[in-house]
């Protein structure tokens, strides 16, 4: 008896863009506290749905590994992924003499 199976998704579904848990100990007040924006003005992040192209946003999306993205940012590995179980049963009945 087995299974095996190729092509197992390995590694997707990881948030890139999330604050540190040691960012969180700030508290909601500071992290939602309005902040000069640095990339206010800059045509690059023009009609960001972030708000980071406005003159004030909240601190944590500038604390954000990627302040530019208001989504998560998802990992991506290739469906590399391989499974295999294999089993053996076995029933052995010794003869008796007669």
């Amino acid at each position: 008896m087995g299974n095996h199976a190729l092509d197992v998704i390995v590694g997707n579904n990881i948030n890139l863009n999330q604050l540190p848990p040691a960012d969180l100990a700030m508290g909601q007040v500071a992290l939602f506290a309005d902040v000069t924006s640095p990339f206010y003005g800059l045509a690059a992040v023009a009609g960001s749905s972030c708000g980071i192209d406005q003159p004030q946003v909240s601190a944590f999306q500038l604390m954000l590994p990627m302040p530019q993205y208001s989504e998560s940012v998802q990992s991506y590995s290739p469906i590399a992924g391989v499974s295999m179980y294999d089993a053996l049963n076995m029933k052995y009945t010794h003869p008796q003499k007669i």
